[in-house]
């Protein structure tokens, strides 16, 4: 009688009940596609000598003649490189005041597919003169960075919700549109007259025009296609009514507009934006001219990069993240 022949690590990691695809993970972790197929079809039989600790090492040996472990410890090790924990706790350094309340619950515990999203979105990104670091506890194999694949019209709706119903835009002015959810929440709270300076297509102009406390508002632009943009924008919305729109310089009509309330997204990003630390005289608008006509209520959106001792003044500092957890700019408003 022929003795039992023994069971391949992929048998064993099968009775094991191991949750994922063990080639497909051990591929993710580092191994080419032949050399994990070979792993899992090598033969456990038992060993005088249970020595591995990891699964290179169990490689390692295995390429060298023979597999230095036992079959109850093969399984153990390649269960523990293979599974993963329900959750893992993140971290996020950064910035003092960067909340992670946008991306994370109060015990900052997510499960791991959830924590490489957050990882992808901020690790290694500059915010307001910081470089981000994101880790979690256990330690998570992070993998390739996913490509982004939202849907245009999907994209362009978080814009605008009304984007089907005919509104008007130019290149430039969408692509430097503030999404809606967060031009609300920008917005929110205002109330008197307010002054959008440099209003685009009217994004942020269309958020203080839906706020009940605002009495009237004045959406400035310099850009005479972009203002009449704007203008029809308004018009879709139903609040034409409530907004004068101004073609002219920020700077000077905010001089001759007394306001209750400021908003001012200055023009950044292209190619030449820099995404590492950004002086707010790189700006395309002199806030320093403009901020000495504004009310206490200010509001800016300024981009991640911004370095905020560069801004004069005290300041209060939070980010504005998208619905799939994007960190879109920062908004600073007066201390």
């Amino acid at each position: 009688m022929s003795p039992a022949k023994p069971p391949t690590v992929a048998e064993l990691l099968a009775r094991a009940g191991c949750p994922v695809n063990p080639a497909r993970a051990l591929v993710r972790a580092g191994l080419k596609r032949k050399q994990a197929d070979r792993l899992l079809a090598t033969p456990m039989a038992p060993s005088a000598e249970p020595r591995v600790g990891t699964l290179s090492a169990l490689l390692a040996t295995q390429a060298s003649g023979g597999l230095a472990a036992s079959a109850s410890e093969t399984v153990a090790l390649a269960r523990a490189l293979l599974t993963e924990p329900d959750a893992v706790r993140v971290s996020i350094d950064g910035p003092p005041w960067l909340d992670p309340a946008p991306w994370l619950p109060p015990d900052r515990r997510v499960p791991p597919a959830q924590a490489r999203r957050i990882h992808h979105k901020l690790h290694g990104r500059w915010v307001a003169g910081h470089e981000l670091r994101v880790t979690t506890d256990p330690p998570l194999r992070i993998g390739r960075r996913p490509t982004p694949r939202e849907p245009q019209d999907l994209r362009r709706r978080r814009l605008f919700s009304r984007w089907d119903q005919g509104l008007q835009w130019d290149d430039e002015g969408l692509f430097s549109a503030t999404p809606e959810a967060l031009a609300d929440a920008l917005v929110a709270g205002a109330e008197g007259v307010a002054v959008d300076a440099g209003c685009g297509l009217g994004s942020l102009t269309l958020a203080l025009a839906r706020c009940p406390r605002v009495t009237r508002v004045v959406a400035i632009e310099r850009h005479a296609e972009r203002l009449a943009c704007a203008r029809h924008n308004a018009g879709v919305y139903g609040v034409s009514d409530r907004i004068t729109f101004v073609h002219g310089d920020a700077v000077a009509e905010l001089a001759r507009t007394p306001c209750d309330v400021l908003v001012a997204d200055p023009p950044w990003g292209g190619r030449d934006y820099d995404r590492e630390r950004m002086p707010v005289d790189a700006l395309g608008l002199d806030l320093r001219a403009l901020l000495a006509h504004a009310p206490p209520d200010t509001r800016l959106k300024l981009p991640p990069s911004i370095l905020p001792e560069t801004l004069p003044g005290a300041w209060s500092w939070r980010p504005a993240v998208d619905a799939d957890g994007t960190l879109k700019f920062l908004v600073a408003t007066r201390a």
